[in-house]
């Protein structure tokens, strides 16, 4: 099996974990060995960078195979191809994003329609609901962050979040709906859920079996506050777009 379908393997048995784990090993190598490295600067670097990624390598052995002491270079420079090219988006599209504990996969369409409107932000914002905002829409309480608009992080951070935070809420329609959903239903389904929140569903006792008009008419009513009515507006009319967006399974 070559580096490419073992990434795809990975990404499959252990979920985002996977992307997490390697993005930030790629990332933190970068920033700890900058420029050429040396036979003897290595071991040493990407061990630094594998103790910090290594809480999210879950049942990976990326973090433990340049983490030990006796790691050679061909090593290291083996385990870091493998990290660098999980990242790689046609590697990540080809594999989708596992949803642990699911039958679904969120996709590439909805990957992009959630990123198209969340847009990104390297540095923390305040929208007034009591949290603060930063990356691709991930938004922490306000009390748990000192100083909000101080809060700076990187592009491959930003994607770590978002891996994360994908989780919840592709899982919460998972756990929702009954009846089968489609890959483009189900991404859009997730796509809403991320910027409605994961409560939604049992709030306002949405059926677990709704037909498809039920559905799509249901998530245009999710326009408030009224100051965000026109914008909310667009973007429901893009999710209620890509579900109905035909698709036909590979």
């Amino acid at each position: 099996m070559n580096v490419k379908d073992q990434i795809k393997e990975n990404l499959k048995t252990y979920g985002v974990t996977a992307v997490a784990a390697a993005t930030l090993l790629g990332t933190i190598a970068a920033e700890v060995a900058p420029g050429p490295t040396t036979e003897a600067n290595q071991p040493a670097n990407y061990s630094i960078a594998a103790t910090v990624a290594e809480p999210l390598a879950v049942g990976l052995d990326i973090a433990a195979g340049v983490s030990a002491a006796v790691a050679t270079p061909a090593i290291i420079e083996a385990e870091l191809a493998v990290a660098m090219l999980a990242i790689v988006p046609e590697v990540l599209h080809d594999a989708g994003v596992p949803i642990i504990g699911t039958d679904y996969v969120f996709g590439p369409a909805g990957m992009a329609l959630l990123k198209a409107w969340e847009g990104l932000e390297l540095t923390g914002y305040i929208l007034g609901d009591g949290m603060c905002t930063i990356g691709y829409g991930h938004a922490e309480p306000l009390h748990t962050v000192p100083d909000c608009t101080s809060w700076t992080i990187t592009e491959a951070e930003a994607e770590a979040l978002l891996a994360e935070d994908i989780q919840i809420y592709a899982a919460a329609v998972a756990d929702h709906f009954t009846r089968p959903l489609n890959q483009h239903q189900f991404d859009a389904l997730t796509v809403f859920t991320y910027n409605v929140g994961v409560g939604v569903y049992e709030k306002y006792g949405w059926a677990t079996d709704p037909d498809d008009a039920r559905i799509t008419g249901n998530m245009g009513l999710y326009v408030f506050p009224a100051q965000f009515r026109e914008g909310l507006t667009a973007r429901r009319a893009a999710e209620v777009e890509l579900f109905n967006t035909p698709h036909e399974a590979a």
